[in-house]
């Protein structure tokens, strides 16, 4: 069985910026064995709230778009979650 995914890893911060690797991740299983191989296709990029991609592979755009919406929702999101540092209460 062979299937494919599209991943976007944990971010790396650099500069001010945090960039995010967009990872198409391939994997093969049978009964004897697996296989897996990852290949980067994508980096997004996010500076100051403004968020941008280079694409490493033609015809992916629309799928980093959809990535990005995603990411920007989750930073919302993280925003608005907030944890007392001296108590460890998140409001």
């Amino acid at each position: 069985m062979s299937e494919h995914n599209i991943v976007v890893s944990p971010p790396v911060s650099c500069g001010g910026r945090d960039f995010y690797p967009v990872i198409r991740v391939f994997h093969l299983t049978s009964q004897s064995g697996g296989w897996i191989s990852g290949t980067p296709i994508a980096l997004i990029i996010e500076e100051g709230g403004i968020w941008s991609f280079v694409t490493l592979e033609e015809g992916i755009q629309e799928e980093i778009i959809t990535r990005i919406s995603a990411l920007q929702d989750m930073s919302e999101l993280k925003k608005q979650v907030r944890e007392d540092p001296d108590t460890g209460v998140r409001t």
